[in-house]
């Protein structure tokens, strides 16, 4: 459509669609005129550059010209101009919302919205009527109705002549046809001269038209959308606002050619269709959960800022592993973190991904809140989902509370985690020549020690450096451990800074002290410390190495524990204090020689083909508990009777409930141990248990991921579940930034 505005006594033409989310129209038909306020509202605006205010009180005096032909008093001005310009930020919040377009209460408010685009736009004085004839006050009455009838009469013998007529509504085709808004001016002033023709439909509607040629406007071209679920994610990921990201796309688009006047970059467009595709992409995760006979539910707590207002919340990381399966489900906040709260939102999760039937063990830290015989999650959790789980104590968390009885029994002051020793190290570092570093090697006490190890205990850190670790101080461990033995790392002999000393993380604490011993020379000690580091450093590399990086597998975690009990046990004879501290603890938590985990030896290719015959004819015997127990809690008389013990000495017939929780057939026991590589339901045994997580790394990744997120992007706490699990999906598919990998 094209109407026209007077600028300077000359007609101007004002290309706009009756659209609305382009130029929305409010009509007043007055003397046979149809005048699009808002299409001249926008001309002002958009075409003259002049502000909101200017163009509406332009568009405003427009109208005016009109209506003091009809003789009808009028509002100020200031008052017609806030009316229009409620019109313009009414169609402004429509139009944010335009992509809600299916949105029911969107298309509510639209129709409202367009429907008063058919009435009058009313400039008339509020007590208008008191001062009419009327004549008048009928015309202005019909104006105001939906039928608009009357006409102001264009003949000037008469100018106060008012006509009201039935104008019905114009069909399509009227609505297309051209239209004019010219100055009522008198024809000796030599006014552009008009005609009037009949419109070719029935309604008898006349519309005036001038000798300008007709103008048919070219279509909006639709911007482009550049915000896909790819693109989203990776916004996500990289933690960018969606104000960067507006800058960001920019750019990005004019290096590839591309009129960024042709793409949505508004950042509030982008921010909403952010929101809209995180909840998407998230909705579609969990619906592609691939869902595992046998599931494994891990979780993991901490202490976190609230993202809304101030205080601390318990933030609860919630993951199922299972073959080929690893699913955040939810970080919920906690009220507190109790048993009860954990259980319940343990529960609740797995109901709503309708993986309650498929969870067959739990994993967990073995924390009072997690371990309780009453009020602990995991009895909980058993309670409320009605059936027994495994029971897979976190194998990392046993160690860790290992390695805590060591370091206090060297050094009594290392409970806290800020440890004197430590600090001065941290700040001394900078003083420190990374080129004269010292190996355990270049001290006698050390030598005498790990003479005899040495060989097979860097085999083993090399068979490890082979394998992708989960995390970097995993990695700087095995590094150092190797420098300790006189090695060298793949990647060359190099340090990294000391970094920080968390209490909860007691393997933050070997990684300070095995560099403290390295720069034993260039960092003073007292004789006190010095020989607490040696002996720290000593059961790390000789013991505590092997055990950490073996923790895992699972169908080695009963032999494993045996080994490493009796291990510590023979560690008596190197330092009696630090084995029976070891020992002591690790006692109280043989959770994989209960009798249900300890059929998992069954599956471990080292243990002896005769001792898995011990164990079949141990496992098929009568015996074992009514009741049998989670762990097993050995006292001191039972742990002088270990060393000459193996693994069939744990198991009972009790054993085999192992293979009822997760649906597996033992008719392997009927062949040779030898033979049962080529078993198919050995096979299947293997397939289930060689993957099973025994450690909650998983969900100390959860944890380390709300961490990261939790004040970033979004503080709903809908969005902010839904943008943890974007991230998460997106760091497994694209897990770094290499070529081959993006």
């Amino acid at each position: 459509l094209t109407s026209f505005s007077s600028q300077d006594g000359k007609l101007v033409k004002i290309p706009h669609k009756f659209s609305l989310h382009a130029v929305p129209t409010t009509k007043i038909i007055i003397a046979g005129q149809t005048f699009k306020v808002m299409s001249a509202f926008f001309f002002n605006h958009n075409t003259l550059k002049l502000t909101l205010r200017k163009s509406a009180t332009n568009a405003v005096k427009e109208v005016e010209k009109f209506w003091n032909e009809s003789g009808i008093p009028l509002d100020s001005v200031y008052r017609s101009v806030t009316k229009l310009l409620k019109l313009h930020e009414e169609w402004k919040n429509l139009k944010k919302n335009r992509l809600r377009k299916n949105n029911p209460k969107q298309q509510a408010r639209e129709k409202k919205y367009i429907d008063q685009l058919d009435i009058i736009f009313d400039i008339a004085a509020p007590d208008a009527a008191n001062s009419l004839t009327k004549t008048q006050l009928d015309f202005l009455t019909s104006q105001r109705s939906r039928s608009r009838r009357g006409f102001i009469s264009m003949d000037k013998g008469d100018s106060s002549e008012l006509e009201i007529r039935e104008i019905p509504d114009a069909s399509p085709a009227d609505v297309n046809a051209p239209c004019i808004l010219d100055s009522p001016q008198p024809q000796s002033s030599g006014s552009c001269q008009t005609e009037t023709l009949q419109s070719s439909t029935s309604s008898g509607l006349k519309r005036t038209v001038s000798n300008f040629s007709d103008e048919i406007p070219q279509p909006v071209k639709q911007k482009i959308n550049i915000m896909t679920p790819m693109v989203a994610a990776a916004l996500d990921r990289t933690k960018t606002s969606s104000r960067s990201a507006s800058y960001i796309l920019s750019a990005v688009a004019v290096s590839l050619g591309f009129d960024p006047n042709d793409i949505n970059l508004s950042s509030s467009a982008i921010h909403k269709r952010r929101i809209q595709l995180r909840e998407e992409i998230a909705k579609q995760l969990k619906e592609e959960i691939r869902v595992a006979s046998n599931l494994v539910v891990h979780w993991d707590g901490k202490l976190l800022p609230d993202i809304i207002g101030a205080g601390s919340v318990d933030r609860l990381s919630i993951i199922v592993s299972g073959v080929g399966t690893e699913q955040l489900l939810c970080v919920p906040k906690l009220s507190k973190g109790t048993g009860e709260n954990i259980a319940t939102a343990v529960v609740d999760a797995l109901y709503e991904c309708n993986l309650s039937e498929h969870v067959k063990a739990m994993c967990f830290d073995t924390t009072s809140s997690n371990t309780g015989p009453r009020n602990g999650a995991c009895v909980l959790v058993e309670e409320k989902l009605e059936k027994k789980l495994i029971h897979l104590a976190c194998r990392h968390h046993i160690l860790e509370l290992i390695l805590r009885n060591v370091f206090e029994t060297c050094w009594p002051s290392t409970s806290g985690p800020n440890v004197p020793v430590f600090k001065r190290f941290q700040q001394h570092w900078g003083e420190i020549d990374k080129t004269k570093y010292e190996t355990g090697f270049d001290d006698e006490p050390t030598v005498q020690i790990l003479i005899d190890q040495k060989d097979e205990i860097l085999h083993f850190i090399r068979s490890q450096f082979e394998i992708s670790q989960p995390r970097d101080d995993y990695q700087e461990f095995l590094e150092l451990s190797c420098i300790f033995l006189g090695g060298e790392p793949p990647r060359g002999t190099r340090f990294r800074a000391p970094g920080a000393m968390h209490h909860a993380r007691w393997l933050s604490k070997a990684l300070y002290c095995l560099k403290m011993y390295i720069f034993r020379r260039q960092f003073a000690l007292k004789v006190r410390e010095a020989r607490g580091l040696h002996d720290i450093c000593t059961f790390i590399v000789t013991i505590y190495v092997n055990a950490w990086f073996s923790a895992p597998l699972a169908v080695r975690a009963p032999n494993h524990d045996l080994k490493l009990l009796q291990s510590l046990i023979a560690y008596r004879n190197t330092n009696a204090d630090i084995a029976a501290a070891a020992s002591s603890k690790l006692a109280s938590h043989l959770w994989y020689l209960s009798e249900v985990l300890t059929a998992l030896a069954f599956f471990d290719d080292a243990v002896p083909a005769e001792v898995k015959s011990k164990m079949v004819v141990a496992a098929r015997r009568q015996g074992g508990a009514a009741v049998h127990m989670n762990r097993i809690v050995l006292n001191d008389r039972d742990l002088e009777a270990l060393p000459g013990k193996d693994i069939s000495d744990f198991v009972t017939r009790n054993s085999l409930l192992l293979f009822d929780q997760f649906d597996l057939s033992c008719d392997f026991f009927d062949k040779p141990p030898e033979l049962w590589r080529d078993d198919p339901t050995f096979k299947k045994g293997w397939s289930t248990f060689k993957d099973l997580k025994v450690v909650n790394d998983v969900a100390e990744r959860g944890v380390a991921l709300i961490e990261e997120y939790n004040n970033l992007l979004t503080k709903n706490e809908e969005q902010k579940q839904y943008l943890l699990q974007v991230v998460k999906n997106h760091r497994q598919l694209y897990p770094n930034a290499n070529k081959r990998t993006i």
